[in-house]
């Protein structure tokens, strides 16, 4: 399929570990690992896939908790909070945590939307301090330009 004519390009495929401004870094997990889960994430039925790959996608990122223990967990995001019962339980299958949230207000950009899986994910790391992403979010679809400028300027 060529994303390209929609403005969407692949995002920072890496295989250095997962890190933020701050230089925390993950333990174990790359960029190329984060894309791997999503590959596994979307191998639902059929009928679920091609719908994820046509209609939706799923962003999933790795969060740090920012407290004492410094906990470190694999979340994801469905374009536009949408529910599918197999694909949760094949991200609960995983050991993905689901994130929800409520888009920021805005008008959609040229090629986005605040509802994107990619930025549901930075706008529930920008509305709780304990949250810190690191790394990008992987995304079952390569990022439109709107989410490639918000993941790089949340």
């Amino acid at each position: 399929m060529d994303w390209g004519k929609w403005g969407r390009t692949p995002f920072l495929p890496t295989g250095k570990l997962l890190e933020n401004a701050d230089t925390v870094a993950s333990r174990s997990l790359t960029q190329t690992d984060l894309q791997a889960t999503v590959e596994e994430l979307i191998a639902v039925p059929e009928t679920d896939r091609l719908m994820v790959q046509r209609n939706k996608t799923i962003a999933i990122a790795l969060a740090l908790v920012q407290d004492s223990e410094g906990h470190q967990h694999l979340v994801y995001a469905v374009s536009g909070n949408y529910t599918n019962p197999r694909i949760e339980a094949a991200a609960e299958n995983l050991g993905l945590t689901r994130w929800t949230t409520t888009p920021k207000s805005g008008v959609p950009g040229p090629t986005g939307a605040p509802a994107d899986a990619e930025q549901l994910l930075q706008e529930t790391v920008n509305t709780n301090d304990e949250y810190v992403m690191l790394g990008v979010p992987a995304a079952s679809r390569p990022y439109c330009g709107d989410c490639a400028a918000a993941i790089q300027h949340p």
